[in-house]
């Protein structure tokens, strides 16, 4: 099968498409399991398996491919799923930080001190750029998933992917002190 794969490389590079849907319908369910595997959510392997592919094509990274293309292919989405699970908990600490600090707000006997601290959380989300403040309430408060954000607000995925990691980035920067 290296023999066929050198060969579908061999016309990705010459500019066929074809190849693409040949390699994707190859090994794509072997990706698929593989991811999920990693995520346990079939949604999410399905995302990842497909950006990969959208982003072999698009991004020409078919181009610098050396020896085993499935062993490539599985590395890729491998690698593509553990950030996935990065990205997770990280939104996960982050979450649990702002719940911590909410719960600063209720059980602090200083008024005036509470409302300090509302007030720089509110202020933060309220700093972020105006589509960043809504991926970011969607996914992280009202708890949707990518392709529903994406759906809802008229935006690729990959652009939400971008504006939840901006904002949680964003966001740690500026409640640092509330660690």
């Amino acid at each position: 099968m290296q023999a066929d794969d050198d060969l579908l490389l061999q016309q990705m590079k010459d500019g066929h498409e074809g190849a693409l849907k040949l390699f994707h319908d190859r090994y794509a369910r072997f990706l698929y399991l593989e991811a999920l595997q990693l995520l346990g959510r079939e949604d999410e392997a399905k995302d990842v398996v497909q950006d990969f592919f959208a982003d072999f094509w698009h991004k020409k990274r078919y181009q610098s491919v050396q020896g085993n293309v499935k062993g490539y292919f599985y590395k890729a989405v491998r690698n593509l799923a553990l950030d996935i699970l990065k990205s997770r908990k990280s939104k996960a600490l982050l979450y649990h930080r702002m719940a911590a600090a909410a719960d600063t707000f209720s059980d602090h006997n200083d008024p005036a001190e509470n409302r300090q601290l509302r007030q720089e959380l509110g202020e933060a989300v309220r700093a972020l750029p105006t589509q960043q403040a809504k991926v970011f309430d969607m996914a992280i408060i009202a708890g949707k998933k990518r392709k529903e954000i994406s759906s809802e607000l008229g935006l690729k995925d990959n652009t939400v992917k971008t504006h939840l990691a901006e904002a949680i980035k964003t966001l740690r920067k500026k409640l640092i002190h509330l660690r």
